[in-house]
């Protein structure tokens, strides 16, 4: 079972995060302010007319009665408001220019003591008042008569807007904390194995123990072995830490409570902290059982060296809480805390240390074999012509992880479907690698005249020079079809996967690298644009060997790279300004150097040069064995001199 599918068979036979009714929070909120708003909106219309409101209140409106500039004064019966005419004087001095006598100028809402002030300060004989009708003696009509329905609209507008942002504060505060009660999932059944898990043989063997930890706890016991609290699991993104996670958990057959680091990240302080305590009880109330947050770094970054405040300051409390937990762990508990992370150097070393997540489990990018593994369970999956050479499709993607591998069976079985297939061919699988590594092709931007020619010949001069690079990898294909990445073409190479690699390998890559500028030198005498991506390459090979892996013999054996810092460099480099200058300008040189290799090797094969550019021009994307025909079998090349080797032979001597 593939780890998507496993992802959705889970969430279609769980409830997430313990609480489904929380997933219906948001639109319960919107429900609620729509509502609000619309009920004001009536209410607004029905009873508020659209006449201006007297600024200054009663006492202005006493004001104009002394002035002399009312004309007369109108209670309505069913509101509780009084309509205000003025006479030619008063519009004048408010400065209005209507002369429609028929509607009131302004109007006011009056209080219930309007009458006792009215007759002690206002009495007059040119007003024309009319006094109001008895108010509506039943309860429902007060309240609408008296004002205090816009108050409660306005009560019940506030509240919902609350809800429909607040609702997590509003309910860990009224009601003790129920909507924020759990927010993780507790599953009795992952519905993972290792058997789900195709490759990670390595991997697998280093979490056995965990399972065993849960299924024969007297082994440790009796031996008084005391099980680890938990363990970090560690690789680049799509190499399965999650799905590893859930096998752990399916393998023990134990409770699986499942949290993301971004559930514990708030705004407001102290619920982060809040919400790792109450996981932690739910869990030692259901062991033995598993713990897993995944993405451990975006609440066990590093925490700073200063004061902080606000969110920094809540963070680093939910990672003090967090520690403290792992610290209270008993082992009669049988309790295992899982944590994934793809940015180990961020994390805190107080949270990697021995004692708490101490075991750190790595999940490499599978090997070719692996990878064979993988192609051939994803490619059971799906309807397949008769053959499918999964070992070719390993060769063709070294350092593609195990979710690369699914999305490439997936596009293939997709470009199947467009093409109307009724099956998925081999073509449709390498039309899928490309489109991984270059983007789809781009039809309406298809190469032509002079361009083509140009990115035919800087294509054409990559497979040449390594075809004569003693340290070279095979090619696999080279196309001139522009895809979506913005590359108009590329060359791909099955390169031999190693852990180390030796300097004379290095430069023949870089050499391959240049191949493409010094054909468009040597065909055009001047260079483009086209070149960029294969500078950028050279550029951080070269740094590496130099500044990394202490290849450069001005400097030594020294490298400037820092294992403990997050990137290759801090905010200034770890080296003199003297020194930065001596490995750029070895840089420079060596660069200018393979150049004149790579141009070298172009002009005396030249016409190997052009036949390759004309087949790509024609076809637009050439095999490794179609470009193999055309330059003939790879010359022979003269092994190096290996001092080592002579050591032992004169030794075993």
């Amino acid at each position: 079972m593939s780890e998507q599918q496993a992802n959705a068979k889970q969430n279609s036979d769980n409830k997430p995060f313990g609480n489904n009714n929380r997933r219906n929070k948001p639109l319960n909120g919107v429900i609620i302010v729509l509502l609000v708003v619309l009920a004001v909106g009536v209410f607004q219309n029905i009873y508020n007319p659209n006449y201006a409101t007297l600024q200054g209140g009663e006492e202005e409106l006493f004001k104009l009665m002394r002035n002399g500039h009312v004309a007369k004064l109108e209670i309505a019966s069913h509101k509780r408001m009084l309509y205000i005419y003025l006479n030619e004087a008063g519009k004048k001095a408010k400065k209005i220019t209507s002369a429609s006598t028929d509607n009131p100028d302004f109007q006011l809402y009056i209080g219930l003591k309007f009458e006792e002030n009215f007759s002690k300060d206002c009495k007059t004989k040119d007003v024309t008042y009319i006094a109001p009708t008895a108010l509506p003696p039943n309860l429902m009509d007060r309240v609408l008569h008296s004002g205090l329905l816009g108050i409660l609209f306005n009560v019940l507008l506030l509240l919902g807007i609350g809800y429909l942002f607040f609702g997590d504060v509003l309910g860990s505060s009224i009601g003790g904390g129920s909507s924020s009660q759990i927010i993780w999932g507790k599953k009795n059944k992952t519905g993972v194995t290792f058997k789900s898990i195709q490759g990670m043989v390595e991997t697998k063997k280093q979490v056995r123990d965990i399972v065993d930890y849960f299924k024969y706890p007297e082994r440790y016991l009796n031996i008084g072995a005391t099980p680890p609290k938990g363990a970090i699991l560690i690789g680049p993104p799509g190499t399965g830490k999650t799905l590893l996670a859930k096998a752990i958990a399916g393998e023990a057959n134990v409770p699986f409570f499942s949290a993301s680091g971004s559930d514990f990240e708030e705004i407001f302080v102290g619920l982060g902290a809040k919400r790792i305590r109450k996981l932690f009880a739910s869990a030692r109330k259901h062991s033995p059982c598993i713990i897993f947050i995944d993405e451990i770094d975006t609440i066990g970054y590093k925490r700073s060296s200063g004061a902080v405040e606000g969110g920094q300051s809540d963070a680093a409390n939910t990672l003090n809480q967090l520690l403290n937990e792992l610290d209270g762990f008993k082992p009669n508990e049988r309790i295992f805390f899982l944590a994934t992370t793809n940015r180990e150097k961020v994390i805190d070393k107080a949270l990697l240390r021995s004692g708490r997540l101490g075991r750190k489990v790595y999940t490499n990018l599978p090997a070719i074999n692996e990878r064979e593994e993988t192609f051939a369970a994803y490619a059971a999956k799906i309807k397949t012509a008769d053959h499918i050479d999964v070992k070719e499709l390993a060769k063709q993607t070294p350092y593609f992880s195990y979710a690369d591998i699914a999305e490439i069976t997936n596009d293939a079985a997709l470009i199947a479907v467009s093409k109307r297939r009724k099956a998925v061919t081999m073509e449709d699988f390498n039309e899928a690698i490309n489109q991984n590594i270059g983007g789809i092709v781009r039809d309406g931007k298809m190469l032509k005249g002079k361009e083509k020619k140009i990115v035919a010949i800087h294509e054409a001069g990559h497979a040449l020079v390594a075809h004569h690079m003693p340290n070279a990898t095979p090619l696999v294909k080279v196309t001139i079809m522009p895809r979506t990445n913005a590359a108009l073409g590329f060359a791909q190479y099955e390169p031999e996967e190693k852990h180390i690699h030796q300097e004379a390998y290095l430069l023949d890559e870089i050499c391959t690298l240049l191949g493409g500028r010094a054909a468009e030198q040597f065909s055009f005498g001047e260079a483009s644009t086209g070149a960029q991506n294969d500078f950028e390459r050279v550029k951080k090979i070269l740094e590496d060997m130099y500044a990394v892996y202490g290849m450069l013999p001005q400097i030594g054996p020294l490298s400037y790279y820092d294992s403990t810092s997050a990137g290759k460099y801090s905010f200034t480099k770890p080296f003199s300004e003297q020194r930065g200058q001596e490995i750029d300008k070895a840089i420079t040189q060596c660069a200018n150097k393979l150049l004149a290799q790579a141009t070298q090797l172009i002009t005396k094969h030249q016409d190997q040069l052009f036949q390759i550019a004309d087949a790509l021009m024609e076809k637009e994307e050439l095999s490794g064995e179609e470009v193999r025909r055309i330059l003939g079998p790879r010359p022979k090349f003269k092994k190096p001199k290996n001092l080592f080797e002579d050591y032992l032979s004169k030794k075993d001597a």
